[in-house]
C-alpha cells in the first residue's frame, strides 16, 4: 500500500487525531508532529480502520444477543451514570467544582 513508507505509529496517531478532531483531515496535515498530506492522512485512516476491524473488532466489539445480555448491559449503564452523578455531586459539594 502507499502507506508502507509511513511508520505504523504515525499512521495510528494520524487516525486518532482525525477521530478526535471530528473529521477534518487538514488539521492532521497541519499538525507539526504528524505533518501528512491530506491524501496520506486519508490512506492512514483507511489502513488503521481496516486493522481495527480485522484484528480487534471480533474480540473487543461484541453486541449482546440475548435478552439477559441486553439487560446486563443496560444495568451497567445505569450504574455507571449513577456513579458519574455521584462523583459530580461530590466534587461540587467538596471543592465547589461544577462538573458537567
Amino acid at each position: 500500500t502507499r502507506t508502507s513508507g509511513i511508520p505504523v505509529h504515525i499512521q495510528v496517531l494520524a487516525a486518532i487525531r482525525f477521530f478526535a478532531e471530528g473529521g477534518y483531515q487538514r488539521g492532521v496535515g497541519q499538525d507539526a508532529f504528524i505533518s501528512l498530506s491530506q491524501t496520506s492522512t486519508g490512506l492512514c485512516i483507511h489502513a488503521v480502520c481496516n486493522a481495527v476491524v480485522t484484528l480487534l473488532a471480533a474480540h473487543w466489539i461484541v453486541f449482546p444477543t440475548t435478552v439477559v445480555e441486553r439487560e446486563r448491559v443496560q444495568q451497567g449503564y445505569v450504574i455507571e451514570i449513577s456513579m458519574q452523578d455521584f462523583l459530580a455531586q461530590f466534587m461540587t459539594n467538596l471543592f465547589g467544582v461544577i462538573v458537567s
